[in-house]
């Protein structure tokens, strides 16, 4: 299923940048956030979850943009390392 996924690769992007200061990451209601797996993983590692307000567009258009940040910031990396995108 597609949540699955996301949050298999979204585990691996928090692996990949674990070891950076600061334990918290902020995130939207969305299910791809919200699903077990991601929770008891973020448990694990002792990573602060926190969510927005739901149903504020002005702050999930920030969690938009920051997620784009990251993402670009991950893609950037992986492309200096020589490494697949895909992971």
């Amino acid at each position: 299923d597609n949540d699955s996924q996301y949050s298999d690769r979204l585990i691996k992007v928090i692996k990949f940048i674990i070891k950076l200061p600061g334990r918290r990451i902020r995130s939207e209601n969305g299910s791809e956030f919200t699903n077990s797996n991601i929770e008891n993983f973020l448990i694990e590692k002792v990573i602060d979850h926190h969510f927005y307000a739901p149903y504020t567009p002005q702050q999930n258009s920030v969690v938009e943009r920051c997620n784009r940040t990251l993402d670009e910031a991950t893609r950037s990396m992986l492309s200096f390392a020589n490494l697949p995108l895909y992971l």
